[in-house]
């Protein structure tokens, strides 16, 4: 019972020590709860919600319309487990109602809300499906709108006319990526309102999910050769990667990034409870050698320290395990909230829960146990002999050399820095601490500042304030003499912009390439090449390519031949250098060449289809 009382006292008697140590504890438990299980839970439900929503393996864009008898040939090929067909329309909706702010919108018409196939469209609130004239938002689309059921949208159509749609309530199609990340609004229309816009019947979208994914595409090719070979040619497509959310990437991104922070929030705990207690027991050198003197065990007086610190792990665990637990939801209800899925429940798992106890009482006591065991393995007729610190601190040496150099200091002064080097272990382990917890400030300031530069390095090269692309090839000067009729347009030049595909040597062909096509030496684009070189004028087959294209194409690097096909059109160009610009499978790579021979490959002279204005 002494012996607790002891325990008691000490941490009673050192409140600020103890409360600094439980704290260090709780933030390294806290941490670990908190990525493990949002990690957990984010993960698995997004996984879960994607899959249920039954995701095409492709998606194939195409002029002019199908009809539903090619969707149901294309259902009855071999290899083909379902196929659905789409018509989208992408169109321009203003923001204030009064048509002087605009903004993207893409509206899309189901053949059967009751009776879909693939990329399931789920009803949140209000009419469905709707009707005529009538338009359910996507649901982070109407947030980000601020509109509500029964308001009216203005929207504008490619040829400039303008039509009011009545929001009749609220959709949620998890494959869009929300507005705040990619600035692009969504509705969903019956077929009838575009009949009534003037639009086209039929669909230009197919979605086709096959039985066997490892075939995904050889069976796209077979699909877009059925297409091609009736005259329709496939603008676009999309290999979404099986069972995978084409933002899980960013959610990745972020447990990554708190997971590193929270190991080294794990470890600077450790350390700060080994520095809090060697100094503890340096303070207690007597009391332990008294404890020993009058009979006291090695091993009762170990149990001692061991208590204590285990003590003040369980308390930073009480503390730390709900808090990581309401931590843990807000983070995955935020996370969820950025991607647009719905929140996932927080399970606080046995495994979880053993997993935050492993951090909070095993690890203090595994950082700990080196300095007990040595602070308490002292001799007590050593200890009790001693007398000052005649025996700890040697006399002269290079200190005091260099200290007497100095005659000016006082007795005061010279004790100061005299004392930090008494006990060298103490000192060496304090600016262990002291550096280690530095480091992970600077590490965590010098991640944002480096994140901020890479991404002002990737987004600064694009020295241009908007861009617009037609939908037709039109004649350059005439789009550049538009733009800059336009108040407030300083600046515009004609580019190319297309939707490309790299042709292997086997005849397959890859995902989505998107194709920039400047003019030479134009001002608004200085791409930060990484390897090789950048465009020269004269450059007529030269293309350079964002790095992750070499990952998913290992047969391709700098100084290589690649088969570009653009509108149906094959040609080889040969890859002269890399540009650091933020792209991967799922958003597609960029691949930018010189606009005459972008014109050449289109057979398009002197005319564009983009915009590029200041």
């Amino acid at each position: 019972m002494i012996r607790w009382i002891k325990v008691y006292r000490d941490l009673w008697i050192n409140r600020s020590r103890t409360v600094l140590i439980i704290l260090s504890i709780a933030v390294g438990v806290f941490a670990i709860g908190l990525i493990g299980m949002s990690q957990l839970a984010l993960l698995e439900s997004l996984h879960e919600q994607y899959v249920a929503m039954q995701p095409a393996d492709a998606i194939l864009h195409t002029e002019p319309m199908l009809d539903e008898d090619f969707v149901e040939g294309i259902r009855n090929m071999r290899g083909v487990d379902e196929a659905e067909g789409r018509r989208y329309l992408n169109l321009r909706i203003s923001l204030d109602g009064k048509g002087e702010t605009w903004r993207d919108l893409t509206l899309y018409a189901l053949h059967d809300y009751n009776d879909q196939r693939l990329f399931l469209v789920r009803q949140q609130d209000g009419i469905y499906p709707p009707e005529k004239g009538q338009v359910l938002m996507e649901r982070a689309s109407m947030s980000y709108l601020g509109v509500e059921s029964g308001d009216q949208i203005l929207v504008k159509t490619p040829d400039g006319r303008q039509f009011h749609l009545t929001v009749t309530g609220r959709v949620h199609d998890l494959y869009r990526i929300p507005p705040v990340i990619e600035g692009w609004i969504y509705g969903f229309v019956d077929m009838r309102t575009f009949r009534w816009m003037g639009e086209a019947e039929g669909y230009n979208e197919l979605y086709v999910r096959y039985e066997d994914t490892e075939q995904t595409r050889e069976m796209t090719n077979k699909v877009a050769d059925r297409l091609e070979g009736i005259g329709l040619p496939v603008y676009q497509k999309t290999l979404p990667k099986p069972g995978e959310h084409p933002l899980k990437f960013i959610i990745d991104t972020i447990l990554i990034l708190l997971g590193i922070v929270a190991t080294l929030a794990m470890f600077l705990s450790a350390m700060l409870v080994v520095n809090v207690i060697s100094a503890l027991i340096a303070q207690q050198e007597k009391q332990i050698a008294i404890m020993k003197a009058i009979g006291g065990r090695s091993w009762q007086i170990v149990s001692l320290y061991f208590s204590m610190v285990f003590i003040l792990g369980f308390i930073a665990c009480l503390v730390a395990i709900p808090l990581s637990y309401f931590g843990a939801d807000q983070l995955a209800t935020f996370a969820a909230g950025q991607i647009n899925f719905d929140p996932p429940t927080i399970q606080f798992t046995w495994q979880a829960l053993l997993f935050q106890l492993g951090v909070g009482l095993l690890i203090p006591l595994i950082a700990a146990a080196p300095s007990i065991l040595s602070g308490t393995n002292i001799s007590p007729a050593r200890v009790l002999s001693e007398y000052g610190i005649s025996q700890v601190w040697g006399g002269a040496g290079i200190l005091d050399r260099i200290l007497n150099r100095f005659p000016a200091f006082t007795r005061d002064t010279l004790l100061a820095l005299r004392n930090p080097f008494r006990k060298r272990g103490r000192l060496i382990l304090s600016l262990i601490t002291l550096t280690f917890a530095g480091a992970v400030f600077m590490a965590i300031v010098n991640l944002r500042g480096s994140l901020d530069g890479a991404l002002n390095e990737m987004f600064g090269f694009w020295r241009y304030d908007a861009w617009i692309i037609v939908d037709d090839q039109v004649p350059a000067e005439r789009l550049v003499n538009e733009a800059q009729a336009v108040d407030g347009v300083t600046y515009a030049e004609a580019w190319g912009f297309a939707i490309a595909r790299y042709v292997r040597p086997d005849g397959s062909e890859s995902g989505n390439l998107y194709l920039l096509a400047p003019p030479a030496g134009t001002p608004l684009l200085d791409p930060p090449i990484i390897e090789g070189r950048g465009l020269q004028p004269g450059d007529t087959n030269a293309v350079i390519v964002s790095p992750g294209l070499f990952a998913d194409e290992p047969t391709l690097h700098v100084g290589s031949d690649m088969t570009l096909k653009i509108d149906g059109r094959e040609q080889t160009y040969r890859i002269v250098g890399v540009v650091n610009m933020m792209s991967n499978a799922t958003i597609g790579y960029f691949t930018i060449m010189d606009y005459d021979a972008y014109t050449r490959h289109v057979r398009e002279p002197n005319r564009s289809n983009t915009v590029i204005m200041n």
